[in-house]
Formats: C-alpha cells, sequence, structure tokens
C-alpha cells in the first residue's frame, strides 16, 4: 500500500495542484477539466461517479529511457 500527497488550492476557474510529482495547474468547469501536469498535458471530467482522463501527450522534457517496455515512443 502506497501513501499519497495532493494539494490543491483554487483561484476561479484555475487550481493548482501539488504533490509529490511536482506542481499541476488546471482549469475548467464541473465535469470537464484540461491541465498541465508533471506528466503532461490532459483533458479529464466525468459525472455521477463515472469519469475519465486522456493524456493529450507528454512534455518536451520528460526523460527517454531505451529497452524499456511502454518507453516513450517519440525518443529516438
Amino acid at each position: 500500500m502506497g501513501i499519497f500527497f495532493r494539494k490543491s488550492f483554487r483561484v476561479g476557474p484555475i487550481r493548482f495542484n501539488l504533490s509529490k510529482f511536482g506542481l499541476g495547474i488546471s482549469a475548467g468547469v464541473r465535469g470537464l477539466r484540461v491541465g498541465l501536469g508533471s506528466r503532461g498535458a490532459y483533458v479529464a471530467g466525468g459525472l455521477k461517479g463515472f469519469y475519465f482522463r486522456q493524456n493529450l501527450g507528454g512534455l518536451p522534457f520528460q526523460k527517454c529511457v531505451r529497452n524499456t517496455p511502454g518507453a516513450n515512443p517519440r525518443c529516438s
């Protein structure tokens, strides 16, 4: 079992998320948000207990690890 930490601060429709992975920012309305975090840009949303999250792509400064299953396909 892992222990996770996350804290968020809201300023109007903008939310700042602080976790052990870094700082993230997201904006939107209830049910639909667009954000940028330590793992790249994403779109997230949901209603009544059903949620989704779709990554929009990685950050250009993400590390490339070669010979690893599931490694970033943009690494050459």
